[in-house]
């Protein structure tokens, strides 16, 4: 998780754990001022204790407004028009004689509503963040397997399909970083690794586990200094596999 992404998620924690007191204080509020029927007496609210809850809900408000017009303004309309209904709810307006059961399950409506839209920021960052992330990386994948065409076409096959190879582990340490299941993997993993890694976590079959081992033994071949070249073929399939699984995601 990024530095930003933790601070947010860390301030968004902060602020439902006040809003849940905030909750707490005006639920005890109404029940405090309930007559032996159930219904309350505005009469018997604590209003000293009112004026505390509505400068603190002012503090929040306006502290929460900050992120969710930032990071999540398509709801902030929807954020702004539950703080009339807060402020009615936190002074008892109206609510004379009404069942305080029924007040504080409204009043619960109108926090969830508040603190949903709050909970829903950490988790729109992180997707954005994977988004741009998988959208860098798709770029870069893309340039090496042009270099790794245009290699292979200067009959440089050795080099081509190293570069291919990298552009390959590129791609499957991407499918790692972007998967929303948890994984163990390094960036030095190699394509056979990171197959096997993909494998376990359910993010590809057998079938392209196995293609992958089959086009990973190639890469090393390149790799490595053996006395005979690289098979032109197999590079050359090595090139068109990666790009094909680079495409297919």
């Amino acid at each position: 998780m990024s530095e930003k992404i933790s601070q947010v998620e860390s301030k968004v924690e902060e602020l439902v754990e006040e809003l849940e007191n905030i909750n707490g204080t005006v639920y005890d509020l109404a029940q405090e001022a309930a007559s032996h029927d159930g219904k309350i007496r505005t009469d018997s609210v604590d209003w000293e204790t009112v004026d505390k809850v509505d400068q603190e809900y002012e503090i929040w408000y306006n502290q929460s407004l900050t992120l969710v017009s930032e990071y999540l303004p398509s709801r902030e309309e929807d954020f702004r028009a539950v703080y009339t209904g807060m402020d009615d709810y936190i002074h008892f307006d109206g609510k004379e004689y009404e069942k305080a059961d029924v007040y504080c399950g409204l009043l619960r409506r109108l926090i969830s509503r508040q603190k949903n839209i709050l909970l829903s920021i950490p988790p729109k960052l992180t997707t954005e963040r994977l988004k741009t992330r998988k959208e860098i990386s798709d770029d870069i994948i893309s340039e090496e397997l042009y270099q790794a065409k245009t290699l292979f076409d200067e009959e440089h096959i050795r080099a081509a399909g190293v570069v291919a190879g990298i552009a390959l582990e590129r791609h499957l340490l991407t499918l790692c970083e972007i998967s929303e299941q948890e994984m163990e993997y390094s960036h030095s993993d190699g394509i056979r690794s990171l197959a096997e890694t993909l494998y376990q976590a359910g993010e590809i079959t057998d079938t392209k586990k196995s293609q992958l081992g089959y086009l990973s033994d190639i890469r090393n071949d390149c790799a490595h200094a053996n006395e005979e070249d690289p098979d032109m073929r197999e590079v050359e399939r090595l090139i068109q596999q990666s790009e094909d699984i680079h495409r297919a995601v």
